[in-house]
Formats: C-alpha cells, sequence, structure tokens
C-alpha cells in the first residue's frame, strides 16, 4: 500500500517554503488503521486531501468559505456544497492523484503510479471547478511564487539534440544499467499561477529512460 509517499511529499514542499497560508492536520479514524487527513486553509478555500486505504492516490476535495471567512475548524467532515476532485468509489483507481500545494485558484498534484521520471503533473481550477492541465513531466515539477516550472517530453530520441548529452552519458556510464539506458528529449514550460495558462520555452534537454 502507498501510504506513506503522499506524507513525506507534503513535507518536503513544506519545509521548503513552497505551500503557503495555514496547513493544518486533522485526525481520521478508519476500521484498519489511523489516518490524517491534510488541510490547506486558504483565503477563498479549504483544500482537504486524505491518503485511501487500500488503494493508490488521495481523497482531494474543497469548499468555498462563505465571504472568505470560516471559522470552524479545519477537519475532515463533508458539508453540502463540497467539490471532489479526486474520489475512490470503493473499487482499484487509476487516478492516483497526490496534493503537491495550492496557489490561488489551482490545486496542483502529482499523478500516476509509475516510478520517476514517468509522472504526470495535473492542476484543478477551483474557480472554474474543472482540472485544466494534466501533463507527462521528466522530472519533478518547480512550484514558485508566480509559475510552476515543468518539463514535458517532445518524444524525440535524438541524442544529439541533447544540451546536457556529457553529463547523461556520464551517469550512464556509473550505472550497471548502462546497456538499456537511453536518451528522450523534454522541453521547458511553465505554468502561469494568475492565469492558468501553459506556455512553452525553447529551452530543451535530455533525460534518461532505464
Amino acid at each position: 500500500m502507498r501510504h506513506s509517499a503522499p506524507r513525506t511529499i507534503l513535507r518536503i514542499v513544506a519545509r521548503s517554503g513552497l505551500i503557503t497560508g495555514m496547513l493544518l492536520i486533522a485526525t481520521v479514524h478508519s476500521d484498519a488503521d489511523e489516518y490524517k487527513s491534510v488541510c490547506y486553509d486558504k483565503d477563498k478555500y479549504q483544500i482537504f486531501a486524505r491518503d485511501r486505504y487500500a488503494n493508490v492516490g488521495m481523497d482531494i476535495f474543497f469548499r468555498t468559505k462563505k465571504n472568505n471567512i470560516d471559522t470552524d475548524n479545519c477537519n475532515w467532515d463533508r458539508r453540502k456544497g463540497d467539490v471532489w476532485i479526486s474520489e475512490n468509489k470503493g473499487k482499484y483507481s487509476e487516478d492516483a492523484k497526490y496534493v503537491i500545494g495550492v496557489r490561488n485558484d489551482f490545486v496542483l498534484m502529482d499523478s500516476g503510479t509509475a516510478a520517476d521520471p514517468e509522472r504526470i503533473f495535473a492542476v484543478y481550477d477551483m474557480k472554474n471547478r474543472k482540472q485544466v492541465l494534466e501533463k507527462n513531466v521528466s522530472e519533478q515539477v518547480v512550484i514558485g511564487d508566480g509559475s510552476v516550472t515543468l518539463w514535458i517530453p517532445t518524444g524525440s530520441s535524438n541524442a544529439n539534440n541533447c544540451s546536457n548529452r556529457k553529463e547523461l552519458e556520464g551517469e550512464v556510464r556509473q550505472s550497471e544499467h548502462a546497456s538499456g539506458a537511453t536518451f528522450r528529449q523534454t522541453r521547458k514550460h511553465l505554468f502561469d499561477l494568475k492565469t492558468g495558462t501553459l506556455r512553452s520555452t525553447q529551452e530543451t534537454k535530455c533525460y534518461i529512460v532505464w
């Protein structure tokens, strides 16, 4: 079962200062174990995330604060008007999303069950109540003040286009899996945390697929 990974991710992000606002922990009891829900208490929203029992991913929902003020504790208690972002409906789910940050109207999520680098970056827009982005990424995203930096694979396997080719070749030579390694190209993109738009840049590099 994959319950420890999401908590580790959240603690690392919090320590690095990527999550702003009040972060409260609420204890939730189940028949099998004690699970912790994470609450992001923002100006306009409260966002709740909790590891699933015997399944991958997190259950995630949010509520809009009335008049931007909510004096209740940030506890996991579903109310009328709450909106699900990711929900386990009692069977195995491939919707394995984990919250890695909240910015403005956007919930930022890591998604997927594969090991790095084959992960997915997803963004949910709480204002418009819909997912606005889901992209394969070749490495962990970087959440900045105004944008998120993500590297999206281009599909090209031409090693001649790799600006970091020598560095990667050195890494391959030191690995015991060198015989199966290939290079693939990836391009830098920026997701604007104000407008919710994705912009491609001209910067490319390569990553290793073992």
